[in-house]
């Protein structure tokens, strides 16, 4: 059987459950949550997978497309506006801006509790 690597473009997005073996996804690309993405699919630039869908092994989305559907196949494909790209550059951007603040905030965190067990110990 032969493994096929996963590539992931920039600016791609991943919802919380789901299960993705693709082989490729795209450059602006939201996959929602609770998706299943089979092995070998080909997710083109600036696609939206709606939450819950899924797509069977080897199939292919075109650019431009949000699928949704269990099995998420051509028929439920509709085409995005070239805007999406813009549009979905943007959610990535900003997902990654909350998560970098949301991390930073936690170290902090874990830098404080790291303190704090010794402040009961008295000095001699």
């Amino acid at each position: 059987l032969l493994q096929v690597p996963m590539t992931v473009g920039n600016h791609v997005l991943i919802g919380e459950g789901s299960l993705v073996r693709a082989a490729s996804i795209g450059s602006c690309t939201r996959i929602g949550s609770q998706c299943v993405i089979g092995e070998r699919v080909i997710i083109k630039d600036c696609c939206v997978v709606n939450d819950g869908t899924v797509l069977p092994d080897d199939t292919v989305v075109p650019p431009l497309t949000a699928v949704h559907g269990a099995p998420g196949c051509v028929e439920t494909m509709r085409a995005l506006h070239e805007s999406a790209t813009f549009l979905l550059r943007e959610e990535a951007e900003l997902a990654y801006e909350w998560f970098r603040q949301h991390r930073r905030d936690h170290h902090r965190e874990q830098q404080v509790r790291i303190h704090h067990p010794n402040d009961h110990i008295s000095r001699i």
